[in-house]
C-alpha cells in the first residue's frame, strides 16, 4: 500500500473505468446509420455488416499506422472510403461523422463515478488520460477534471511511456506525487506500475489478475471504493 498522503494528482483512464464504452459505442454507430440510411443505404448495408468493417479498417490501419492511436481520422476515413465504394454521396461525410462524435459523448456512467469525481476532485487534480476519442470537457463530468491527454494528443497510445509521462506534466506535480487509475490490467495498471506510478486498478469484473510474472497492484471494484481508499 502506497501512502495516501503522498498523492497529490491522479490520471485517470476513461471508457469502461467510468463507463461502459460498447454501450455508447454501438448506440454512436446506430445513430450514425440512422442518419445515412435516407441518402447513403448501401453504405448503411456496409457498416451494418461487422466483418466488412472489421476488414476495411485493419487495412486502412496496415496502410496507415497512426490511424490506430487516430481513431477520429480512421472513422472519417472509413466513411468516406464506404460512400465512395458505393457511389453514394461523398458530402456525407463530415455531417456522418459528427452524429457519431457528438453521440460518442453522451456516455452512461456507471452509478459510483459521478460522486466518485466530486469527491477526488476536492482532493487531487484530475487529468483524463485515454486511448480513446472521449471528450470529458463536453460532458457534465468535465467540471472536475484539471486536464486531458488523448492517444492522438501523445502520438502514441497507452502502455507507451509517452503519453504517461505528458499527463504526469499536465498535472505540474512529480511521478511519485501520481496516483494512475484505470481499468486495463495492461494498459493502465501493469504499463503505470513499470513506470514506477503509484497505481490502482479498478477492476470492475474482479477479473484474476493475468500477470504471473508481475505483482497485482491494489484493486478496487469501483470508483467509490477508490475514494474510501484515498479517505476521500
Amino acid at each position: 500500500m502506497f501512502n495516501t498522503n503522498l498523492i497529490k494528482a491522479i490520471t485517470l483512464d476513461l471508457d469502461d473505468t467510468l463507463w461502459p464504452v460498447w454501450p455508447t459505442i454501438y448506440k454512436a454507430e446506430d445513430l450514425m446509420r440512422e442518419f445515412l440510411q435516407p441518402h447513403a443505404p448501401k453504405t448503411v448495408d456496409f457498416f451494418a455488416n461487422k466483418e466488412l468493417i472489421a476488414s476495411l479498417r485493419k487495412k486502412l490501419i496496415q496502410d496507415n499506422p497512426h490511424f490506430a492511436i487516430d481513431l477520429n481520422t480512421l472513422r472519417k476515413t472509413s466513411i468516406h472510403e464506404v460512400l465512395s465504394m458505393h457511389q453514394e454521396p461523398l458530402e456525407l461525410v463530415d455531417p456522418a461523422f459528427e452524429v457519431f462524435i457528438q453521440a460518442r459523448q453522451q456516455v452512461d456512467l456507471f452509478a459510483d463515478s459521478f460522486e466518485a469525481l466530486k469527491r477526488l476532485s476536492t482532493k487531487y487534480k484530475i487529468v483524463a488520460l485515454s486511448n480513446g476519442n472521449a471528450n470529458v470537457f463536453g460532458m457534465e463530468i468535465g467540471q472536475f477534471f484539471h486536464d486531458a491527454v488523448s492517444a492522438v494528443q501523445a502520438g502514441v497510445a497507452k502502455p507507451d511511456a509517452k503519453i504517461f509521462n505528458l499527463a504526469i506534466n499536465k498535472t505540474g506535480f512529480q511521478a511519485h506525487e501520481i496516483l494512475h487509475v484505470g481499468d486495463d490490467a495492461h494498459l493502465d495498471a501493469k504499463a503505470a506500475l513499470q513506470l514506477g506510478l503509484h497505481t490502482v486498478w479498478v477492476n470492475r469484473p474482479q477479473q484474476a489478475w493475468p500477470f504471473t510474472d508481475f505483482a497485482q497492484p491494489i484493486s478496487v471494484p469501483n470508483m467509490a471504493a477508490l475514494c474510501d481508499l484515498l479517505e476521500c
